[in-house]
Formats: structure tokens, C-alpha cells, sequence
């Protein structure tokens, strides 16, 4: 059973220094159960870095969790200044994973 999928965008630094990431994730339920053990997420992420440019961009996310919320998710997706942003520029970084959302 799907959770849902999430497009979020912005300047963040998790350790390894600041980038502006353009990330898609897809949460997925394993079980029945919808405990953190059951909930993973794969997701792509490209990385940039950071510049005024993408200061402007700010940060936000959009979650769609239903499949009748897929074409205004894709259109949101489609018109946001971050995807012309990524569209128009080389990541430095790309990262996918399959992790635990718990």
C-alpha cells in the first residue's frame, strides 16, 4: 500500500555542508501496519550549490496521497521555479536512496 509522494525543495545542510536540493520521494507501507517500521521512502535528490539564485527559491514540499491529486501535483510540479531552476542547471550531486522513514 502507497503512502504517498512528496516534491520538496530548498537549501538544507545535513552534515556534509549546504546545497540547494531538489528532491522527489515516494513513501511506500510494507505491512498492514502503519508503524515507522513499516514506511520506507525512495527518493531521488539532486544537489546544487547554494547561490543567490537559489536563496530566491526558497524552500517548501507538496505531497500528493491520492491518485485523483496527480495531475494538479504534476502541474504544481511542471510550474515551479525550482523544477526551471533544475531543468536549467547541472547537479553537482545526485543521490537515490531506499531508507526508513522511521
Amino acid at each position: 500500500m502507497a503512502r504517498g509522494t512528496l516534491f520538496q525543495w530548498g537549501t538544507y545542510d545535513w552534515g556534509s555542508g549546504p546545497s540547494f536540493q531538489y528532491d522527489l520521494t515516494r513513501q511506500v507501507i510494507t505491512t498492514e501496519a502503519e508503524d515507522d517500521d513499516a514506511i520506507w521512502q525512495l527518493h531521488v535528490t539532486l544537489h546544487f550549490a547554494p547561490a543567490p539564485e537559489t536563496d530566491a527559491l526558497g524552500a517548501g514540499n507538496r505531497w500528493c496521497h491520492r491518485p485523483d491529486e496527480l495531475d494538479a501535483f504534476s502541474g504544481f510540479i511542471d510550474g515551479s521555479t525550482a523544477t526551471a531552476f533544475a531543468r536549467s542547471h547541472r547537479a553537482d550531486r545526485v543521490e537515490i536512496g531506499f531508507d526508513l522513514a522511521g
